[in-house]
């Protein structure tokens, strides 16, 4: 053990199992496509000649102040905004081979207690989307997308601020009501560098689908051909570089330019509501029931405690 670090060995080890299991989970469907969006893929009669579609995201979150703690110790209370837009456009290149382009961010600000957590105000990622969905037969769909791009706090830029994180993963379409996903990621900022994950989608009665789909797992119940409400979780996760002097700045020169790997879990239900169809609006809440910063290479943990959040999420495709 580092000294000035006074973490447990126990702690420590408890905080990293529950890192990989939250790792893992991310992969089990973060490439997979539903059945219902695997149809959506496809070119169909009244597509645009070009054979281009387009799907754009657009998300935020407040989760409010949540007590956060190193080695058991409190360091204040920290809130945070979180934002994020994706835009991707897929080309069918043939009848089996779909290119996806594009571009997204996301941003996560916080609100410190002064300099007491070793945080800084702002991560955030700048990114662009590159990758390949493969039709290998009726029931296998494959998709390989890397992410290139500026995952920092944005002070301080440098070649250490660059990262290209790649997730290769298969979907079986066993039926219309049944899909099994399959994912391996590579990230090499990560303590975790390769992960490997599985997922389920089941739509066992009429209303009701087990949409088993991490980051976003849901239990599903369509009350009409618009409104779905849902009960389900979400996996939040990242790997970001902090700036030059940032550990000088908090007393611990260590973790000048260090990675940290951040996970956030999310409870709670919601409804999704389709405007018209491509068309879909988000809303839910709940508690943001576990937190943590991992600046691994310094065997250095923070963790926040439970608190409430908000969720507002728009969706189109065209």
């Amino acid at each position: 053990m580092r000294a000035g670090n006074p973490i447990s060995i126990e702690a420590r080890c408890g905080a990293r199992t529950l890192s990989v299991l939250l790792a893992g989970a991310l992969l089990c469907c973060a490439v997979g496509l539903p059945a219902d969006d695997a149809k959506k893929e496809k070119p169909q009669a009244g597509a645009t000649e070009s054979g281009v579609s387009w799907e754009t995201n657009a998300e935020y979150t407040y989760a409010a102040g949540s007590s956060t703690r190193r080695a058991g110790r409190n360091l204040g209370h920290v809130d945070e905004h979180y934002g994020a837009a994706e835009v991707v456009a897929s080309v069918h290149l043939t009848e089996n081979t779909i290119l996806r382009a594009g571009a997204a961010t996301e941003r996560f600000d916080y609100g410190l207690p002064g300099g007491a957590v070793p945080l800084p105000d702002s991560l955030q990622s700048v990114n662009a989307v590159i990758g390949a969905d493969f039709d290998l037969t009726e029931e296998w769909i494959l998709r390989v997308e890397a992410r290139p791009g500026i995952y920092s706090d944005f002070t301080d830029l440098n070649e250490d601020d660059l990262n290209a994180p790649l997730v290769i993963g298969g979907s079986w379409l066993v039926h219309k009501d049944l899909q099994w996903f399959l994912g391996l990621s590579v990230n090499l900022r990560s303590e975790y560098p390769v992960m490997a994950g599985a997922g389920v989608r089941w739509k066992y009665a009429d209303r009701w689908t087990l949409n088993f789909q991490l980051p976003k797992p849901r239990l599903e119940y369509k009350v009409n051909e618009n409104l779905t409400a849902y009960l389900g979780g979400e996996i939040k996760s990242g790997t970001f570089v902090v700036a030059d002097r940032f550990g000088c700045q908090h007393g611990m020169p260590r973790l000048n330019r260090a990675p940290v790997d951040l996970y956030e879990v999310f409870m709670g239900p919601g409804i999704l509501w389709e405007v018209r169809p491509g068309v879909e609006l988000r809303a839910g809440g709940g508690a943001m029931v576990y937190r943590e910063y991992n600046y691994h290479t310094e065997d250095i943990i923070l963790r926040g405690k439970p608190a409430p959040y908000g969720q507002l999420t728009f969706r189109a495709s065209f």
